[in-house]
């Protein structure tokens, strides 16, 4: 039931209906334990009969990646938060999002738009009346399947989350609301970057 008035009360802030992947995991979860030591926010994910929660995603793409198959969350998952603050810490994701490419590594699989990252160039000259978040997560990972030139033995990869966020309030630059949330995964030499859709 909380869960029910959890994703009815986000709908009407954002006016419009989650995904039906969100909400099949929203649904997965028996309950959530919220609390903050020093400047950091924790919450702790139980799932329903303790059983890891999975659902399917099934995105088919071009390139490195051909699909992301499945989200995951552990019981017992953590989820640590703190406010970006300062400059220095809004530049240092704003970096992060918009790098395609780093030193000693093979391209990201890169999956923000550009949309995206224009909407936050801008976002971040503005002041803020809700910090923007960002933080680390444990017992969560999703699964990729990359393409036909890797041995099969390589070819199906499942990724751990290392890293989310949230710019809260971003809009692109014709003013329409963007999905604030994003999230950064490796395993090995791979490294995804990607922004969530409602």
């Amino acid at each position: 039931e909380d869960i029910s008035q959890l994703i009815t009360a986000v709908e009407k802030l954002y006016g419009e209906e989650l995904n039906q992947t969100l909400k099949e995991l929203l649904f997965g979860i028996h309950q959530i334990s919220f609390y903050q030591k020093s400047q950091s926010y924790y919450a702790k994910i139980s799932t329903k009969q303790k059983k890891t929660l999975k659902v399917a995603i099934d995105v088919k793409r071009e390139g490195l990646v051909q699909s992301i198959n499945d989200f995951n969350i552990e019981n017992g998952a953590i989820i640590k938060l703190r406010d970006i603050k300062s400059e220095r810490q809004r530049k240092k994701y704003y970096q992060m999002l918009l790098k395609k490419k780093e030193v000693f590594q093979l391209p990201k699989v890169h999956l923000v738009e550009e949309s995206f990252l224009n909407g936050l160039k801008y976002y971040l000259t503005l002041e803020h009346e809700v910090y923007p978040i960002a933080g680390t997560v444990t017992g969560m990972g999703f699964n990729i399947s990359l393409n036909r030139w890797f041995p099969k033995t390589m070819r199906t990869i499942d990724l751990k989350v290392g890293e989310i966020g949230s710019f809260l309030g971003i809009e692109d630059i014709e003013g329409n609301q963007l999905s604030p949330f994003w999230l950064s995964a490796k395993k090995w030499w791979v490294h995804v970057i990607s922004t969530l859709d409602n």
